[in-house]
């Protein structure tokens, strides 16, 4: 039971340890090199082979062997074994559906885990080809904008020099 909680503790530990995005004022940044492929955690052992097992080595309680007087000792323990040890081999089969159903539950939920982790990287490659495309319409928008500025004072200036032929002579000479 210790084992277990400790793998929790950790599992909790590492989740809640690593943040999606350090640096809040400046989403994005530099997350290419944060963000890596999502590697799927490894494979568990054959859980349900190992519980075949448990399940194949309840009995014999003793294997009755060896010389006459010891196969005897061996036989009595396992019938005292089977008529006072009902209770344990009950619990016993019962631990070991509630071990099955456990691996079952972990193998279904790290195909889910598996799935989840391929949408991430799908939605991360997203993300990143989206910024960059944010950030190439920037720079595009930038240049219009000082193309757009560069006719307007072009504009003024080509009404300053048409106002100023429009003036009457004298008005020229006045002015300067």
């Amino acid at each position: 039971m210790d084992k277990l909680e400790e793998i929790f503790q950790r599992i909790h530990d590492n989740v809640y340890s690593h943040s999606l995005l350090s640096d809040q004022g400046n989403p994005l940044s530099d997350h290419r090199d944060q963000i890596g492929p999502v590697m799927p955690p490894p494979f568990p052992p054959d859980l349900l082979e190992r519980i075949t097992a448990i399940r194949n080595a309840q009995a014999p309680y003793y294997i009755v062997s060896g010389n006459p007087l010891t196969r005897l000792i061996k036989r009595a323990h396992n019938l005292v074994l089977k008529l006072f040890g009902r209770k344990q081999a009950f619990h016993n089969h019962l631990t070991l559906d509630l071990l099955e159903s456990m691996a079952a539950y972990l193998q279904a939920l790290q195909e889910h885990n598996k799935t989840q982790s391929s949408r991430i990287e799908a939605l991360v490659s997203q993300v990143m080809l989206q910024t960059e495309q944010f950030a190439a319409l920037q720079t595009d928008y930038q240049t219009l904008l000082s193309t757009v500025e560069q006719i307007a004072l072009k504009r003024n200036e080509g009404q300053e020099t048409k106002e100023q032929k429009n003036q009457p002579a004298s008005q020229q000479n006045e002015n300067s």
